[in-house]
């Protein structure tokens, strides 16, 4: 445990992160919708968003692109620090959940089979 200190209060105790291992369980996409991007976005690789339900959450704001070797990929929704490092606000905990998402989004708006990493 570590303490955590606010405006020079004590403000609670909280636990390292610690590693762990996550089981990966299949995900249910559902209702899903794709805006396009502009044909300028899409020569940068970016093909457009995607908003989507899945475990009773809405999720909007997630990019579909298209990578420079020919992938498609979906990319999260981050904030910049002041350091300037990401801090994503939502994304899958592992490869397996992240390739079920994309799999699973990619059907629906058509983009077919994905090529795998």
């Amino acid at each position: 445990m570590s303490d955590v200190t606010v405006r020079g209060e004590l403000k609670m105790s909280v636990k390292k992160k610690q590693a762990r291992n996550v089981e990966s369980k299949q995900v249910v996409v559902s209702d899903v919708r794709f805006t396009q991007s502009g044909p300028d976005k899409a020569s940068g690789g970016l093909l457009g968003w995607v908003s989507f339900t899945v475990g009773g959450l809405r999720l909007d704001g997630i990019a579909v692109r298209r990578t420079a070797d020919g992938r498609f990929a979906l990319s999260f929704p981050a904030r910049r620090d002041a350091a300037g490092r990401q801090h994503p606000y939502v994304l899958p905990l592992d490869d397996a959940t992240r390739r079920d998402l994309e799999h699973q989004v990619f059907a629906a708006i058509g983009l077919g089979e994905v090529p795998q990493r």
